[in-house]
């Protein structure tokens, strides 16, 4: 079995061009800053191979790397950084020379990389809780962490005039909207918190030309975020006195957001709540959303879908036991 990647003209959207023969699913797409190099990355230990995009031949390939490469960064020079989430991080020259290998402490699971701009560091971002990392990207040394506040920073980016490290992933406000971190890299502390529309878990970030940042949330969405955009006020709990006591102070969000495009993706895992039918099974309410969030009803006899003021009322729940019927997993 082997797997391939489609090229599209983004203009027409034509199908320019399928890289075929690829040995395992797909993890990862990333053009050079230049355009002139395409570097795909694997899961299952199959590490990266780089085509150059005038005809896309491969110029080279690095394999056996343990785990699945989620993180990939090219530098202004073309140096390729290779993150799995074996907690392996790899230095490629621009012909494919190894430059080093480095091992996360504890072999960490590292989601994403990011150089600065002058490629002299290179942030990491890990699975759970531990704070962003911030390497020299000569020798994949470390240079500092960012220590606060505590969260979950899968993915980190940095700002395009490189004064910024901005990382976001499963860190959530007490309504669970997902928050947007970004740090001065002068004073290595937070310098704003941008509350994203999204209770999603942001899988990646993308500085643009213009200086604005986007955003992916796993399945639901992606958008943009503007300095040039008004903030909002939010609150930020922190302790004062006893262990017990908290206070709130407001922070002032310097950043705003441009737009957020939701995907209609529907996710019926773990729904089974529910998932309800009516005793006649004429009508069956559902959610798109995991967890039983975004509720609908469909009636099959006047073929209407209700997706708001949705309720369950005079709705039976399925069963999975009856007699000579033991349906499990």
């Amino acid at each position: 079995r082997s797997y391939s990647v489609y090229v599209f003209d983004r203009q027409s959207g034509e199908m320019v061009r399928i890289i075929g023969g690829l040995p395992q699913p797909v993890s990862r797409l990333l053009y050079s800053p230049d355009g002139t190099r395409l570097a795909i990355a694997f899961n299952n230990g199959s590490g990266v191979h780089v085509y150059e995009t005038s005809g896309y031949k491969q110029l080279w390939k690095s394999e056996r790397i343990k785990g699945n490469c989620l993180g990939m960064d090219y530098d202004k020079n073309g140096s390729l950084a290779v993150a799995s989430d074996m907690g392996i991080l790899r230095m490629y020259r621009p012909d494919g020379t190894l430059v080093y290998e480095q091992i996360s402490e504890g072999n960490k699971k590292i989601y994403s990389v990011s150089f600065s701009p002058d490629a002299s560091l290179l942030a990491l971002g890990y699975e759970g809780h531990k704070p962003v990392e911030v390497r020299t990207a000569a020798d994949g040394s470390n240079a500092f962490d960012l220590l606060q506040p505590p969260g979950g920073f899968s993915s980190v980016a940095w700002s395009a005039d490189g004064n910024y490290i901005l990382a976001a992933g499963s860190k959530q406000n007490s309504d669970a909207g997902k928050i947007l971190c970004k740090w001065s890299v002068r004073s290595k502390s937070l310098d704003d918190q941008i509350i994203l529309p999204t209770k999603d878990l942001i899988k990646q970030l993308v500085i643009l030309r213009s200086g604005a940042m986007a955003f992916v949330a796993r399945l639901h969405g992606f958008g943009v975020i503007s300095d040039d955009k008004d903030g909002q006020q939010v609150e930020m709990p922190g302790k004062r006195g006893g262990k017990k006591k908290k206070q709130f102070t407001e922070v002032a969000l310097k950043s705003g957001l441009a737009f957020y495009h939701p995907i209609a993706i529907a996710d019926f895992q773990k729904n089974h709540d529910s998932f309800k039918i009516s005793p006649d099974a004429r009508s069956v309410m559902f959610s798109y959303e995991r967890y039983g969030q975004a509720k609908a009803l469909f009636d099959l006899t006047s073929r209407r879908l209700v997706t708001r003021g949705v309720s369950d009322t005079g709705l039976i729940a399925p069963r999975f036991t009856a007699n000579g019927i033991d349906i499990q997993n």
